[in-house]
């Protein structure tokens, strides 16, 4: 089902917009289906994310991750790569990056998390993409928890069995809209 991705002119709360749910699970992690959340839009050709995990005290193998494309071209992606206790690493066929986040912890309804909210700019994807996303445009991929111990994993769309979580196999599409 696709996801719709705001493209805003100004930057926008991260509350006020819809959550998309990591709900598939690949085989059984060890710990359990850990329940997490990403939010993005898009402003001024930059990717803003906020992931969010519920686990208060992750191993330090445990990552959340996104991955962008255009569907022209599923190689030329862009993969960043989230985790609780240090940097945030964007990656592409053009090159690796550090992402300068925020972490943030506590409590809600649903428990203990923890979340990263930061921005991949839109010169890094025009240069990891081939252009910056804007209104009309369509990309294509999906959202992964994982521990880097094991092959289960949990994501947002269906990865057909046996594939990588990455697996350009298992990406939904990401319509580009106005605000």
């Amino acid at each position: 089902m696709p996801f719709l991705l705001t493209d805003s002119p100004e930057p926008l709360a991260m509350n006020t917009l819809p959550a998309l749910k990591l709900t598939h699970f690949s085989a059984c992690p060890r710990r359990g289906e850990i329940y997490a959340y990403a939010r993005f839009y898009v402003c001024r050709g930059a990717i803003r994310f906020c992931v969010t995990g519920f686990d208060e005290t992750p191993p330090e193998s445990a990552r959340m991750a996104f991955v962008f494309a255009y569907p022209e071209n599923e190689v030329r992606c862009v993969r960043t790569v989230l985790f609780k206790y240090g940097e945030t690493v964007a990656e592409s066929s053009a090159g690796q990056r550090a992402v300068d986040t925020i972490l943030s912890t506590g409590a809600d309804e649903q428990g203990w998390y923890w979340q990263r909210e930061g921005e991949l700019d839109a010169e890094f994807l025009r240069k990891a993409l081939g252009r910056a996303p804007k209104s009309g445009d369509v990309l294509v991929g999906n959202v992964v928890s994982y521990d880097e111990t094991e092959t289960a994993f949990g994501s947002a769309f269906p990865v057909p069995f046996g594939e990588d979580a990455f697996s350009p196999d298992g990406f939904d599409v990401f319509p580009v809209v106005s605000y």
